[in-house]
Parts: C-alpha cells; structure tokens; sequence
C-alpha cells in the first residue's frame, strides 16, 4: 500500500471522527420527539428531578424536557400514559396514572376516540387538590369514546370526589360507560359525584348499571344530555348523613332516563331542582320520584316542557311535600299508555304548613289501551289534603 493511500485512509477516518462529535452534540441539543425542554414545572417553580415521572416530564442529558401539549396548554391525551382504546386492552391502571396527574396539577384530559376497557373504579379525587384551575375530563363524543367496565370489582366505574372549601367547577363531557349486556343492570354505579360545588356534566350515556349518575352533596349543578339506559335507577340524587348539601339549585337539561327497573330519577329532599326538556319513558317505576322537607329554600321543583309515557306500576310523578313551598308544573305532557300508570302525578302531602302546586300548561292524554276510570285520575292527592293549595291550568284529553 503507497503512502498516498494510508495518509487518505487516515483522513476519511480522522473526517469521520469529527462528523460523529458534531452530530453527537446536535443530538444533545436537540429535544426528544413530541417534547420540549424546560427549566420550571407546570406551577412555574424550579423544575426538579421528583417532579420526573418519565410521561409529560423527563429528564435527559441532564436536561428537562416536557411534553408540548402540555407546554402548549393543551389537555393530556391520556394514551401518552399508556391507555389504549382498543376494546381489549384493560386500561384502568393507566387511565388511574393520567387522571391522578390531572389531579394534582390541576390540568384537563382528553380521553380519544374508542373503546377503553376499566375492571377497576376509576377515582378522580379533588378532595386534596390545591388548584384554582378548571379540572376538565372531555372525551370525544357519546358515540366516539366508551368507557367499558368489565369484571365484578368495580362499585363505581368513575368517581369524582369533590371538596366543597378547595375544588370548583368541575366539568365533565364527552362520553359513554357501559357494561356489557347480560340481560340485567349489574356493575354498581357508572358516574358518581360527591361534595361539588358548580359543576357541569354534559353528553354522557350509561348503560346497564344499577345505578347510572348518583350525585351526592352537590350544590349548583347543570347537567345537559345525560341519558340512562336500562339500569336499576337512572338516576340517584341525595344528601349523605353528614353531607354539606341537600340536592339544591340543580339544572337537568334535555336528559332521559329511559327503561329502568325502578326508578328513572329519585331526588331526596330536593330544592329548587328544575327538569327541563327531560324525557321520562318505559321505567318499570316511576319516572320521577321526589321529597321535599323546607331546609334549603321555599321550591322544591321544578318540571317544564318535559314528556312522560309508560312508566309503569306506579305513576309518572310522585312527590312527597314535607314541609310547605311550592311545586311547578309547565308545560309537561303525561301520556298513559296503558293501565299500568294508574296516575300521573301523586302528590302526598305530609306538611303541616300550607303549600302550593302550581300546574300551567300541561297536556295530559291516554292513548294505547289505557281504560279511563274514576280509580286513576290524572292527579292524585293523598295525605294531609287540606295543607295543599292547587292552582290547576291544564289541558284534560
């Protein structure tokens, strides 16, 4: 081999060489896919490495590095943390891992399209959370994202814990818990939400829990498009023992709790709960089931432009007035539709004050082979009659 030949070799190999530093440090300046660097965590105080837990924040070259949606203040999609919506997969440890990040920084999810498979609740506990953020959890659609609980150790598939002094406005939207459909409601609950103040809870379906929303001490509540399917009561809405709040000021917009074994809503002690636009239908009890006792305020309810048909064995309403105030009727159609609903409306009254039902607008009707009779009035009032003022403006088929 010439001289000539070598002193090349050497040059390509020394030339390589520097090629291989160079790109050496480049690859160290440059941030990891899907990342980018930091130097404080997402409260603006100094990054530290306990502040790594390897999804939205890692550390590399002794670099910090997070995540650029949540850099870009984004929500977290919760697959980064390992959750796949394949309808197989079971998801629940990760999905757990995403939602106690959100927790404790205060952030929103979002949860993607498909079916995420929990065997396990899934528990957002705000009760020790010190954020003044708006916590949000948002999936993609009632259609789009499902939630399927699975197995026989779930008492509740969600559960969001609130606490009234530190956590506000909690939202939730955007999805479907189910189970799978073995011919009876099984499961425990599918949503629970207890001690919360102004909280929002939109576009959710369940389907075949025993029970598919219980809300426990909240306060403020507005709830549009929930949908309850084929459980034991679609809805369950109550104080604890020693809860903060009767079930008070709470908005259910355009919901419908349809063929449950026995109720589709039951509110206890109830006050100021409006029902607008509702649709109570085909439960095997009553539709709506409510008490009143006078603690929280002078109205119970509130049920307006909502529509009533088959809820059978019982009646379509019944309420139990404990304590005065008024009841108000607007605008609601009644519909027998066979002699199974022996009333529309049971008002039993037990107070030794003098309330008031106000009734406007409603059109009651029998179709199907509803039988008339003197036994099954439209409105029925048991009880301490006298105590009850009724000021009746409705429409009689």
């Amino acid at each position: 081999m010439n001289r000539e030949i070598i002193i090349s070799q050497k040059k390509i190999v020394y030339f390589l060489f520097v090629i291989l530093i160079f790109s050496s440090k480049i690859s160290a300046q440059i941030s990891p896919s899907g990342y980018v660097e930091v130097t404080e965590w997402i409260d603006h105080t100094p990054i530290n490495d306990k502040q790594v837990d390897g999804i939205v924040y890692i550390k590399k070259a002794n670099k910090f590095y997070v995540l650029e949606e949540v850099k870009k203040g984004q929500p977290l999609n919760i697959v980064s943390f390992g959750v796949k919506p394949d309808g197989r997969t079971d998801s629940s440890l990760p999905l757990q891992k995403a939602i106690d990040f959100a927790v404790k920084t205060g952030w929103s999810i979002e949860m993607p399209i498909g079916t995420i498979v929990t065997s396990k609740k899934i528990l957002v506990d705000l009760s020790m959370a010190k954020t003044d953020r708006k916590i949000k959890i948002k999936g993609a659609g009632r259609n789009l994202t499902i939630i399927h609980n699975i197995g026989s150790e779930t008492d509740i598939a969600l559960h969001v814990k609130g606490n009234m002094q530190q956590v506000n406005y909690f939202n939730i939207e955007g999805f479907s818990i189910k189970r799978t459909d073995v011919g009876k409601p099984d499961g425990g609950t599918a949503l629970k939400l207890e001690n919360l103040l102004n909280v929002t809870v939109k576009d959710i379906d369940t389907f075949r829990f025993i029970t598919g929303f219980e809300f426990t001490d909240v306060c403020a509540g507005y709830f549009e498009n929930l949908v309850a399917t084929w459980g034991d009561y679609g809805l369950i809405n109550k104080k604890t023992t020693k809860g903060f709040t009767y079930p008070n000021l709470l908005n259910y917009v355009n919901c419908s709790f349809l063929a449950n074994a026995i109720r589709g809503a039951y509110i206890e002690y109830g006050h100021n709960v409006k029902f607008d636009s509702c649709g109570f239908e085909g439960n095997y009890g009553t539709g709506l089931e409510m008490s009143y006792n006078g603690l929280n305020g002078s109205v119970s309810a509130n049920v307006i432009n909502c529509y009533f048909e088959n809820n059978i064995n019982n009646a379509d309403v019944i309420l139990t007035v404990g304590n005065g105030g008024s009841v108000n009727f607007i605008g609601n159609t009644f519909n027998r539709f066979d002699n199974k609903t022996e009333n529309n409306i049971i008002i039993n009254v037990t107070s030794d004050k003098k309330a008031k039902l106000n009734m406007i607008g409603n059109g009651f009707m029998d179709a199907g082979k509803f039988t008339p009779s003197n036994d099954r009035s439209s409105i029925k009032i048991i009880g301490k009659k006298q105590n009850l003022d009724v000021d009746d403006r409705n429409y009689y088929k």
